[in-house]
């Protein structure tokens, strides 16, 4: 076969695999794919008789990282998302030799591999239109895509920040006069940058602009064309910056409103960081294993709606999952290519002017992954580092290039591997068709793209092999769930619900998991339990939803069952502690009208919360007194900020309160003791402004003689005397009594 044939051939079914990769990513054939395209380089390494080498420096860290994920890998939490992630960093590997090994053959010209990633961009772009015009014809894509809309921006904008860099050297230095309209691709990409909604890809592509044109001035590039794209491209900045600031109710187009207004006061990446250090600090050598950072998250998350399947920094991300080694590996790779790729840069020769355009794509990618998770997404890296090894690197003299035999022989075996983990995979997938779920499970469970196939037909598998699938995803909660609903076993189910606790704090949402502690009568940890996620959603007061205080009011009511079971149980104590928890729930109200609308509809005077108090107070007052009397003063100091912040139409109990209070005051007074009668009269006061009518003619028997009777008035000073009701003789004889000082 003739060179330009075979070179041909490679360039069309490489830019088929760069396709099929875009697509089935993140799916369960993805591997399957990632296989095929390993066979396909080990094939053309025979036809291009290509030496297989790597400079000893970076080999080294290649090396050391690849062995510092395998010893982290033998630790893991997840054996299946571990698998995920070595396939994805020994395929890297693997594509990085062949292309690497591919530059010192010199088989193919620079700008041939740029015309091949700039038609594959043109074809993705077409598809990207067509779904963002009708999003119906996205519906088959994985929920993570490169090519829709995932959470906010698509991270096609990360393809384009790359391929616009290209597209710059392609219009105004490439002499290629095959095609004329060159302009019109470029343009096309900055307006497809802009719908993609990606706010950081857009800034980047901004900051690119000095250092593109820096390039081309030399050819004859107009400034006026220059200003017009800076003048564009600052206005539609001005709009992002500006809806940075626009709530999503507020927003100025609401059917792109989750795509254009993000509040930078709502934006979790700083919460992700947070969590992959904290597991950095638990875990500093081998991590939870490879792949794990969504049950780092969960771990370490505070509020169920910051947890992800990636840190949205890539060194972070693989740090946390496989330790500070491999991150620093990693980072040593990285330096090196941008070490030599500046090299490369900085050379004035215009032979390597095309290089120059690549290391500004290789270096906005990389920016883009210290904010982002668009590294993580296997085809977007696999680009990275395709052109890293045949843009970035300097050419080596022919008398060094011979074959590296240890590293031949090992990337071969590691293709191998992956190429047989491909057949495996399409083999388990036709079992698994044909119904024969226990033997694709036997020939091989750790597919993570197969789990819930195992998960949700446990019963096809042999007993052996449940246990085997128990142990593979004991730190998976789906799986732990599951389980938890077909045991009966209460004490089996508490155990099960611990467990994930350990990797899945926000499991104290689980209403089930609070009904069994119940049912167990554990009701310290079921106060503890309750305690936590009422924390949680108090936490989420800004972002108040009806699907949060739903939530909030299973949990509430709970600790008051706690909280009555302990006072039963004569555990005051810890009874007084979980509703004192309740009470800033059920009182204290945000100076918000958003919020006392909702809050209106939960814990309203027509919600049983007022039933559940009364429950709660009566106990009390039969059982210890002095607690009660210290519970009213805070529930009064509440009541007062209700009042406060605009609000009272909340559970507000006074007449009931008032007559708490009189009770314990009348109680008082038996004791002799004026000082705490009259406090407790004056609280009664606060609850129910004409409680005094209330107050027994037998009370004032009491008051031995005129020295007490003068004290009582005294201490109930402030209050007007009309208040005072059937009692109003005796204050004012008391007011009026020649010993009275008032």
């Amino acid at each position: 076969m003739i060179l330009p044939l075979k070179k041909s051939i490679f360039l069309f079914l490489f830019a088929c695999f760069q396709f099929l990769l875009v697509f089935f990513f993140s799916t369960g054939y993805e591997i399957m794919i990632i296989s095929l395209f390993l066979l396909f380089l080990l094939l053309y390494s025979w036809v291009f008789k290509l030496d297989i080498s790597l400079d000893s420096r970076i080999k080294f860290l290649w090396f050391g990282l690849l062995m510092l994920l395998l010893a982290s890998a033998i630790f893991t939490h997840s054996i299946p998302l571990s698998l995920d992630s070595l396939i994805f960093y020994f395929s890297s590997f693997c594509v990085y030799v062949f292309f690497e090994s591919l530059k010192q053959k010199k088989i193919f010209s620079p700008s041939e591999f740029i015309y091949t990633y700039l038609l594959v961009g043109f074809a993705l772009s077409l598809f990207f239109i067509g779904y963002f015009s009708y999003p119906n014809l996205s519906t088959f894509l994985p929920p993570i895509n490169v090519l829709t809309a995932v959470y906010g921006h698509s991270h096609f904008a990360a393809i384009l920040i790359f391929l616009i860099p290209l597209a710059w050297w392609y219009v105004f230095v490439d002499d290629n006069l095959v095609f004329r309209f060159k302009k019109p691709l470029l343009i096309l990409f900055y307006i497809l940058l802009i719908l993609s909604f990606g706010r950081l890809a857009f800034l980047i592509s901004l900051v690119q602009l000095p250092f593109l044109y820096n390039l081309v001035e030399s050819k004859q590039f107009k400034k006026s064309s220059f200003y017009l794209v800076n003048i564009s491209l600052g206005f539609v900045l001005l709009l992002i910056i500006f809806s940075s600031f626009v709530s999503k109710e507020s927003c100025y187009v609401a059917t792109y409103k989750n795509q254009l207004c993000k509040q930078i006061t709502n934006e979790a990446r700083p919460e992700y960081f947070k969590q992959s250090l904290l597991s950095i600090k638990e875990n500093p050598i081998f991590g939870f294993g490879p792949g794990t950072f969504q049950l780092i998250t969960r771990k370490y998350t505070k509020d169920p709606q910051y947890s992800s399947i990636y840190a949205h920094n890539f060194i972070l991300q693989l740090t946390s999952e496989s330790g500070l080694l491999s991150g620093l590996f990693f980072s040593f790779i990285i330096i090196f290519i941008i070490k030599k790729g500046y090299e490369i840069y900085s050379q004035k020769d215009d032979k390597f002017l095309i290089n120059k355009f690549v290391y500004i794509g290789f270096i906005s990618l990389l920016i883009n992954s210290f904010f982002d998770y668009d590294w993580n997404l296997f085809p977007i890296f696999l680009m990275s580092l395709i052109f890293a090894a045949f843009f970035l690197h300097p050419e080596a003299k022919k008398s060094e290039i011979k074959t590296d035999l240890f590293l031949k022989f090992t990337w071969l075996l590691f293709s191998l591997v992956i190429i047989i983990l491909g057949v495996v995979n399409l083999l388990t997938r036709m079992m698994i068709k044909d119904n024969a779920i226990d033997l694709a499970f036997k020939t091989f469970p750790y597919f993570f793209s197969q789990s819930k196939v195992f998960l949700s037909n446990r019963r096809a598998l042999s007993d052996s092999n449940r246990a085997h699938l128990y142990k593979i995803y004991q730190n998976h909660e789906e799986f732990i769930l599951r389980n938890i609903e077909e045991s009966e076993d209460l004490l089996i189910k508490e155990l099960l619900y611990d467990q994930i606790r350990i990797n899945s704090p926000d499991v104290v949402f689980n209403e089930e998991y609070l009904k069994t502690l119940k049912e167990l009568e554990h009701y310290e940890k079921l106060g503890e339990v309750s305690s936590q996620g009422l924390t949680v959603l108090n936490n989420l007061d800004n972002e108040l939803t009806p699907q949060q205080q739903t939530t909030k009011l299973v949990i509430l009511k709970y600790l008051h069952i706690v909280a009555l079971s302990l006072l039963q149980r004569g555990d005051i104590q810890h009874s007084i502690i979980y509703y004192r928890r309740i009470l800033p729930t059920l009182f204290i109200i945000n100076p918000n009208d958003n919020y006392h609308i909702i809050y209106n509809n939960y814990f309203s005077s027509s919600s049983n919360w007022n039933d559940y108090l009364k429950e709660y107070l009566s106990l009390l007052y039969e059982t210890d007194q002095q607690s009660l009397r210290e519970l009213l003063t805070e529930i009064m100091k509440m009541n007062q900020e209700s009042i406060k912040n605009g609000y009272s139409e909340g559970i507000f109990l006074g007449e009931y309160l008032a007559n708490l209070a009189i009770s314990i005051g009348n109680n008082d007074l038996k004791n002799q003791d004026i000082e705490s009668a009259t406090n407790m009269y004056k609280m009664a006061f606060e609850f129910d402004e004409w409680s005094f009518n209330r107050l027994s003619p037998d009370v004032f028997t009491l008051l031995n003689n005129d020295e007490q009777i003068q004290q009582f008035w005294l201490n109930l000073e402030g209050i007007p005397i009309d208040h005072f009701g059937i009692h109003i003789d005796r204050a004012l004889e008391a007011y009026h009594s020649p010993n009275s000082n008032l």
